[in-house]
């Protein structure tokens, strides 16, 4: 038996054990059968508990595979192994995921989260709110855990099965790791994952072949030189326009974020209204009927949302002149075809000044007849930006 072979065994036996031990016994029988064994719980911590069961795990698999290649029982081990992984996964996807987004949706929010800031809500809320948003959604999420389960239980279907399987628990461990919604669902979501892979190992003959008769399937139906010729110049300038659209795009995408659009402002972020001037007498923010509360400037266009005193929003657009030290702010009912406005009214013509720092913004201008001196403080909002 080959080095691969016996790595393919013990990667099995391994998971298997584990299948039973903690998901089975542990995750199954304590959290959703509500049985407190004390067998399963006397650890001091869970670090100290999960070392202890992957310690446990692996001796017994050296200590199994010792026993089957001594008695030649290999294929059975594979089989037993094989199943374990296929019952565990459709009990999970059935009756746990599964049923959970069918039965009673499971993304739901408490208003508390509803009624928070988005800057506020924890990373596991939000990613409840996208995939709670739509219940036909969150019923599809449903199926394709269920139906993949399902097939499982079958033989004949459970390469389709784990097939189906592999992107939906793909999915759900990425969500995990770049979504604060808890440890013991991440490290569950891994391993049923690598339960998966386990059943696709048993498989990896019928997938190469698969891969191979896909391959001789796509034969070229022409003859002769000239015109093979012709296929692979076409495809060769085919190749080269996708290469050098996607390279243009890509420093077209960096010129615009790193030169274009920063060399317009500086003025990104959030600001608040600290205090207002109208034509050279102060007033109290309180005695105003109305005023700009909120400015909202943008990285990746010339949109600019404000909120008034009544936290009521305006959509706007702001231009900023060459010199960087004058700015236009306008209304706008209408966009041409290019997304740039049309039958446009000007709210604000002056200039701005940023402090060092830039958590200060001071607008000194016009609108209509109406001299205005404004300051703002920028709030603490920053965005997730890119890596370059």
């Amino acid at each position: 038996m080959t080095i691969r072979n016996k790595l393919y065994l013990f990667y099995i036996t391994f998971f298997a054990l584990l299948a039973i031990f903690p998901v089975t016994t542990d995750y199954i029988i304590q959290t959703y059968l509500f049985l407190d064994i004390p067998l399963f719980a006397p650890f001091p911590s869970e670090i100290f508990k999960l070392i202890v069961i992957i310690c446990g795990a692996i001796i017994l698999s050296f200590f199994i595979l010792h026993l089957c290649f001594r008695k030649n029982k290999t294929e059975k081990l594979e089989y037993i192994c094989i199943t374990i992984f296929r019952y565990n996964l459709a009990f999970v996807m059935i009756f746990i995921y599964g049923y959970a987004k069918i039965a009673y949706k499971q993304f739901e929010l408490d208003y508390g989260s509803m009624d928070t800031l988005l800057r506020n809500v924890s990373e596991k809320d939000l990613t409840w709110y996208f995939f709670g948003k739509s219940n036909i959604q969150t019923l599809l999420y449903g199926l394709f855990e269920v139906i993949p389960g399902i097939l499982l239980l079958f033989r004949r279907t459970t390469f389709i099965g784990a097939m189906l399987l592999l992107p939906v628990l793909s999915g759900v461990v990425l969500i995990n790791i770049f979504n604060d919604i808890g440890y013991l669902t991440l490290l569950f979501g891994i391993m049923f994952l690598l339960f998966d892979f386990g059943i696709l190992l048993y498989y990896h003959k019928e997938i190469s072949i698969l891969f191979n008769a896909a391959k001789s399937k796509l034969q070229f139906g022409f003859t002769g030189k000239k015109t093979k010729l012709l296929f692979l110049v076409i495809k060769i300038t085919f190749i080269s326009l996708f290469i050098f659209r996607y390279c243009n795009r890509f420093y077209l995408a960096r010129k615009m974020k790193t030169c274009e659009m920063f060399s317009q402002s500086k003025c990104f972020g959030v600001y608040q209204l600290q205090n207002i001037n109208y034509n050279g007498k102060n007033y109290n923010l309180d005695s105003l009927s109305n005023y700009w509360k909120k400015l909202y400037f943008e990285k990746f266009n010339n949109s600019i949302m404000l909120r008034d005193k009544w936290e009521n929003t305006v959509n706007m657009s702001y231009f900023f002149s060459d010199n960087k030290d004058s700015i236009k702010i306008i209304t706008c009912k209408k966009f041409d075809s290019e997304g740039y406005p049309i039958d446009t009214t000007a709210m604000f013509n002056g200039t701005y000044f940023l402090s060092k720092n830039d958590s200060i913004l001071t607008l000194k201008g016009k609108n209509n007849d109406t001299l205005i001196n404004a300051v703002y403080k920028k709030l603490p909002i920053d965005g997730h930006d890119w890596w370059w």
